[in-house]
């Protein structure tokens, strides 16, 4: 049996969307579609403006453009995951922080973050993992001590929640990702939430290349012109019509994941149990969206073995993220001098990501299941 790490799907009216969209003879961003994604983001994650863009890292740039991120303005980021949480701002010239993360959710270490603070830091960057949100209480008081923003990366956090609240909706600003590995897709697409009102005109702005081509549209001026520093970060039209046919369908995406990670939970608890390996926690008030199911192998050894095993028998299992702070780039980031974050370096050795789609059937988590018993 051959089974995918993951497994593109048609969740509703996704092609009947493109169609229309050809038809109507407006392919470029802004149209019908992408306003009704922006609107329904809005319902569901309960932003105060959400607007789609062309990415998840384009999200994030945005929002440091909008933050007016400066050279050698601090920012702390978790080593543990993607490139783009920390380049978004490190093209600003932004100075990264590395922080930790925890060990039972691999979220930012909201403890070793209050150590590392401090009134140099402008940003504190998030990373809700597997979409289970980070103890954002904890992160926005330390943020409110120290007069910085709150920018979140919800890249893997679309309906997901804390307490009722959605991943996105707690910090000034958020960034989702649409990306053909996440549960919500479009291909290659994201979304920047706002939640602090002072940033929302000027985020349409920037997000035009600087122009005030909105207002042209409103029919506030006759044209429209450069007035501020932005870039290209709006959704084509195609892809806000295929996202808008999956957004339709969000809920039913997500119980279908979080079904699969359940079956999965419930046959390896007993190996947890027994010791070999570790499951992915889910804080009281936390609702997850069943974006990753993984394992914490005891030692290096055991995850490279277990992902050996699983791929010769045709899983797609994977691990994920090289702590940026180790990378060439994260070195040269801190001056030269590595730091020593240890749950992020033991974390990306030991970890073992199985495969996760809506559509996988029960027996195909029987036979996952089956070869990692067999280990």
């Amino acid at each position: 049996m051959k089974i995918p790490f993951i497994k593109n799907f048609i969740a509703g009216r996704e092609m009947e969307y493109i169609k229309a969209a050809v038809e109507a003879n407006h392919l470029q961003g802004d149209g019908r579609f992408a306003a009704e994604c922006n609107a329904l983001l809005e319902k569901i994650t309960g932003a105060r403006c959400a607007l789609i863009v062309s990415s998840c890292t384009s999200g994030l740039e945005l929002a440091a453009l909008l933050a007016d991120v400066k050279p050698r303005d601090e920012v702390i980021v978790p080593s543990f995951t993607f490139v783009s949480t920390a380049s978004a701002f490190a093209l600003r010239g932004a100075k990264i922080k590395w922080c930790d993360i925890r060990e039972d959710t691999l979220n930012m270490d909201e403890q070793f973050l209050k150590g590392i603070a401090s009134e140099s830091t402008k940003i504190i960057a998030p990373v809700h993992y597997a979409g289970v949100v980070c103890d954002m209480a904890s992160i926005m008081e330390t943020a409110q001590k120290h007069s910085s923003l709150v920018i979140e990366d919800a890249a893997q956090g679309m309906m997901s929640y804390l307490d009722g609240r959605h991943a996105g909706s707690f910090g000034q600003m958020a960034s989702l990702s649409f990306h053909g590995t996440k549960n919500v897709v479009c291909g290659e697409g994201g979304a920047i939430l706002i939640n602090d009102e002072r940033f929302i005109d000027r985020a349409y702005i920037l997000r035009e290349k600087g122009t005030n081509r909105r207002q042209f549209i409103n029919g506030q001026v006759d044209k429209y012109t450069w007035v501020d520093l932005g870039g290209s970060f709006v959704a084509s039209e195609i892809a806000a019509a295929f996202l808008l046919g999956q957004l339709e369908y969000a809920e039913e995406i997500t119980k279908a994941r979080l079904e699969v990670c359940a079956a999965y939970r419930r046959a390896l608890e007993p190996l947890e149990a027994a010791g070999r390996f570790k499951l992915g926690r889910v804080p009281e008030g936390c609702r997850e969206n069943g974006h990753i199911f993984y394992m914490l192998m005891n030692t290096p050894d055991d995850a490279s073995k277990m992902l050996s095993l699983l791929k010769g028998a045709g899983i797609g299992a994977c691990q994920h993220y090289a702590p940026l702070h180790l990378s060439p780039m994260g070195i040269k980031l801190a001056g030269g001098n590595p730091v020593r974050l240890p749950v992020s370096e033991s974390v990306a050795k030991r970890i073992v990501r199985l495969p996760v789609y809506p559509q996988m059937t029960p027996a195909e988590i029987d036979y996952v299941v089956g070869e990692v018993e067999k280990f």
